[in-house]
């Protein structure tokens, strides 16, 4: 396996309003037994209204494109962390 270019968007949102003073510390991706952490410089976080946000980044991983990976977003309101986890997402190809 070789390293990747992987571009993504990780939308977040909500019915209410997200908290004026939340925000995104982490994002964690895994495939099998592989696990990559990125934080604060490694992704950009767009704020497309008070209750939609996407979370962009573009990192070069050794990743399988072919399986899908689990990804987290750890968010971070204060002193509260919560962690939104989704599983066996599928990655798409653009070529």
């Amino acid at each position: 396996m070789k390293e990747q270019n992987l571009y993504g968007a990780l939308n977040l949102s909500t019915e209410n309003q997200l908290p004026a003073d939340m925000d995104v510390a982490m994002v964690v991706l895994k495939q099998d037994d592989m696990t990559w952490e990125f934080e604060g410089s490694d992704f950009e976080l767009r704020n497309h209204s008070e209750s939609q946000w996407e979370v962009a980044f573009n990192w070069q991983l050794e990743v399988n494109i072919t399986k899908p990976v689990d990804v987290a977003v750890q968010l971070v309101d204060g002193e509260n962390k919560t962690w939104l986890v989704s599983k066996q997402v599928n990655i798409d190809t653009v070529y």
